[in-house]
């Protein structure tokens, strides 16, 4: 890796969903390392310890794999984890549907939303609101068009 040497970045698994973070042995979050690593691989802090320390969050591919009010949990829980300095953000990437809603998951009784862009906006806004505290949230979001047919190879 180019920045080894430099990257001061911790990475971890961890289910957000979890409000008070891990429970203990296996549900503890782990940091990922590779091979090349000396360092072993240790038991980091519950994810409680680090709310308001976090300045930037990369959720890419995460918010579109839940439905609507489970998205708000998380996006609350994020919130939570971040930093209350000018420049703290949550970025990423996500799967959208040019019509927002609610869609088949996985699982026949499993949902999740799909939003478009003036849907996420209004879903910032409203995380916002019920955050309160003054929080505000500045939405960028494009969304490219991809034709998708599905069943076929």
């Amino acid at each position: 890796m180019l920045d080894r040497g430099s990257l001061k970045s911790q990475f971890m698994v961890e289910d957000m969903m979890l409000a008070d973070g891990p429970k203990s042995g296996s549900d503890r979050p782990q940091r990922f390392t590779d091979n090349a690593s000396s360092s072993p691989v240790t038991p980091l802090v519950p994810l409680l310890s680090l709310d308001y320390q976090i300045s930037i969050i990369a959720a890419n591919s995460f918010f579109h794999l839940y439905n609507y009010i489970d998205q708000l949990k998380l996006a609350k829980r994020m919130v939570r984890l971040l930093s209350p300095q000018p420049g703290s953000m949550i970025l990423g990437r996500q799967l959208g549907s040019s019509v927002p809603g609610e869609y088949t998951g996985m699982k026949d009784d499993d949902t999740r939303y799909a939003h478009d862009v003036a849907s996420f906006q209004r879903f910032w806004d409203r995380v916002a609101e019920e955050v309160g505290d003054g929080c505000r949230f500045r939405v960028e979001s494009m969304m490219d068009e991809v034709e998708l047919i599905l069943g076929q190879k």
